[in-house]
């Protein structure tokens, strides 16, 4: 009977014990919460990280402000990384995400579950006399001082990007202005950066492109690397024209110069239906309100291209079957 009251005096004190640590515990993450809840505290965790990431790399990264809950989840603010010209690479007015592992942040191995990006705006340029783009020269930093070792890595399951911007841009090119996308808002799964190379799922993406036209949804399996880029199983929709099929661009270096002529187009329209009125946007010589139904094979460059085994109807029930080649389309702007 002694023993057992023994025993239930010392769970009562282990009960007590464990319910105060857990107290304590709670006590604790509450407090951190609130802690860095705080802007000034936030601040300072910003500047740290930030100066920390320079100090090693050699970077130019800038963070506002930065939010760490207890769950795991991080927010950022006003994220700005430039680039070797000091002129902006990315910006995010704001990030939020959680890191998956700490341990291979220190591997250049950046891994993510979800981010949600607002304003983000990515320049991808290659300055005057350069022949790398600013986006190789930063993944270089993180691959120790070996050229072409692609050690970086950046994984993302899941972007979400609302009104955001995508610019190409080549100095060296005839014309340097290449893709210019804005009011970018969707989502894409499986982002994917691999040293230079990019591949995502674009799950749905709308985008104005800097000529007027607006792409109210796209969907696409997209991949970026030095020689190429795809968008396969291509989806696309407007106010006006859709369009179903694949696209190809081949490239080197030297070709991209000279985008409108010596960069190799091959697309593949399995089924269209297009606006004349948005065709307009590229090449002002079409009448107005003017629909088409197409199917064809595009391969060429932008100012010298062939339309192969086109099938072409119009609203009118004029019909144009066969191979047609377009040259110089592009001159007045060149």
């Amino acid at each position: 009977m002694e023993d057992k009251v023994k025993t239930n005096s010392g769970f009562k004190k282990f009960k007590k014990i464990l319910l105060r640590t857990l107290l304590g515990i709670l006590v604790f993450l509450i407090l951190l919460a609130i802690a860095l809840s705080l802007p000034v505290v936030q601040t300072k965790l910003a500047h740290y990280a930030s100066n920390q990431i320079n100090k090693d790399f050699g970077t130019n990264i800038r963070i506002d402000r930065v939010g760490i809950t207890i769950f795991g989840s991080v927010k950022l603010k006003g994220v700005l990384v430039l680039d070797h010209h000091k002129d902006t690479l990315v910006y995010a007015e704001r990030l939020q995400t959680n890191i998956l592992s700490l341990r291979a942040v220190t591997q250049s191995n950046l891994q993510f579950g979800a981010i949600r990006a607002e304003k983000l705006n990515f320049h991808m340029k290659t300055y005057k006399g350069e022949k790398t783009s600013n986006l190789d020269v930063f993944v270089k930093i993180f691959d120790n001082g070996k050229p072409g070792s692609g050690k970086f890595r950046l994984k993302s399951d899941e972007l979400f990007v609302s009104n955001g911007r995508f610019r190409l841009t080549n100095e060296n090119a005839v014309t340097p202005r290449v893709l210019d996308f804005k009011k970018l808002s969707g989502q894409l799964n499986d982002f994917y950066i691999k040293g230079s190379d990019i591949t995502a799922g674009i799950e749905r993406l709308s985008l104005l492109d800097h000529r007027g036209l607006f792409v109210e949804n796209l969907k696409a399996d997209f991949t970026y690397t030095k020689t190429n880029i795809k968008l396969d199983k291509l989806k696309l929709e407007t106010s006006e024209s859709d369009l179903e099929g694949s696209v190809k661009l081949t490239y080197t270096r030297e070709q991209m110069k000279d985008f409108v002529n010596q960069v190799i187009f091959d697309f593949k329209v399995t089924k269209a239906s297009v606006s004349s009125n948005e065709l307009n946007f590229f090449y002002p010589e079409f009448g107005k309100d003017q629909k088409y139904y197409l199917s064809t094979v595009l391969k060429g460059p932008m100012n010298n291209f062939v339309l192969h085994d086109l099938n072409l109807l119009d609203s009118n029930d004029s019909e144009i079957i066969g191979s047609v080649n377009f040259r110089h389309l592009f001159d007045k702007k060149g």
